[in-house]
């Protein structure tokens, strides 16, 4: 149960001005730790069902993190947000939030540990260079992010080798472990050159 707040930098005048929030009710928190200097923001474990309206005007916020809470979809609006990192693991998403691919600036995104079934989508102008959605429900990856370098994909569902892969140039560690991908697939997996791959049969 949240209960207590835990503050690592405290927000200041300071133009690279951080706030963590973890384990403590939303609710109880003011609207004036929301400071337009903020660049970096924590906001775990706080009990929110969705994004706070007040993060959305944060026009200097490239850092958030919003794991462990309950939040089930993503506003259009944090697409205008100059994010490069942005956390949204162990929450209640069902479905892959396209509005990240709106987000020119944004290289890192986790979203682990969600409900997520399938992505398939295009984002060929998208800086993406990191994408973790380890411990979803995927049957299918068919998103194209040739920006993309590190992919995780452990403890999901696919029982093949998703072919997009084939269409992310600069990819060089994907981690398809604790699936059902066979051998054949480990195959065409090596012949593709993606040589630091961990593959795991079940």
């Amino acid at each position: 149960m949240a209960k207590t707040a835990k503050v690592e930098s405290p927000v200041s005048s300071f133009p690279t001005a951080s706030f963590a929030l973890i384990n403590v009710d939303i609710a109880n928190v003011p609207k004036t730790i929301y400071t337009p200097q903020l660049r970096s923001l924590v906001l775990q474990n706080c009990l929110l069902k969705e994004v706070p309206a007040p993060v959305l005007g944060l026009q200097k916020l490239s850092f958030l993190q919003l794991d462990r809470n309950d939040i089930s979809s993503l506003p259009p609006s944090i697409g205008k947000l100059p994010l490069d990192t942005l956390y949204v693991s162990e929450n209640a998403l069902t479905t892959f939030p396209s509005v990240v691919s709106t987000i020119p600036t944004l290289k890192v995104l986790g979203l682990a540990q969600n409900q997520i079934k399938n992505i398939s989508f295009s984002a060929p102008q998208s800086a993406l260079e990191e994408l973790t959605l380890d411990d979803n429900e995927l049957t299918d990856f068919s998103a194209v992010i040739p920006s993309l370098r590190n992919l995780y994909l452990k403890n999901n569902a696919l029982v093949s080798f998703p072919s997009s892969l084939q269409s992310l140039p600069l990819l060089s560690e994907l981690d398809l472990a604790e699936n059902q991908i066979t051998t054949d697939a480990i195959r065409a997996a090596i012949t593709n050159k993606l040589y630091h791959a961990k593959l795991q049969e079940l």
